[in-house]
């Protein structure tokens, strides 16, 4: 889930920075990966954009476009070597329309609003919240007597 909000916020700088260097060089400059990284962008290949990634969101093969283009921003970048899952999505084997929805609801977060917010952590915060809340649940249904959970 978070290297789906991940790869939205490195999609979103990209295309920020893509429509800087159109309006400062021109476009002749848009697919050179240094005018991304001297501002700390990385740069992403067309098919590991979160608009290509949504344009096939219905598709059967969608999971292995994610875990495709994860793997392809993973591979020129090499400051992420490591960090991001390896074919997560393919063996996860969601219903192509639960993952799609998925897709949908990450599409709707804004995360370029301010400079000043850190809206990719706040919303690995909100995720880990909600995930130690499941846990206390679950944790707390354990302990409990059969017939009382």
């Amino acid at each position: 889930m978070l290297s789906l909000i991940f790869l939205k916020f490195v999609s979103d700088t990209f295309e920020a920075r893509r429509k800087e260097i159109i309006a400062e060089f021109g476009e002749q400059y848009v697919d050179n990966d240094a005018f991304y990284t001297m501002k700390s962008v990385f740069y992403l290949p067309e098919d590991s954009r979160w608009s290509y990634i949504l344009k096939y969101a219905k598709q059967e093969d969608i999971a292995v476009k994610i875990d495709t283009a994860l793997h392809d921003i993973e591979k020129k970048n090499k400051a992420l070597t490591g960090a991001l899952p390896d074919n997560y999505f393919s063996r996860l084997d969601l219903e192509v329309s639960k993952l799609s929805a998925l897709l949908d609801q990450i599409n709707n977060i804004q995360t370029i609003n301010s400079q000043h917010e850190d809206v990719v952590g706040r919303v690995y915060e909100y995720f880990l919240g909600k995930f130690a809340l499941a846990e206390g649940k679950l944790a707390k249904t354990r302990m409990l007597p059969t017939g009382l959970a």
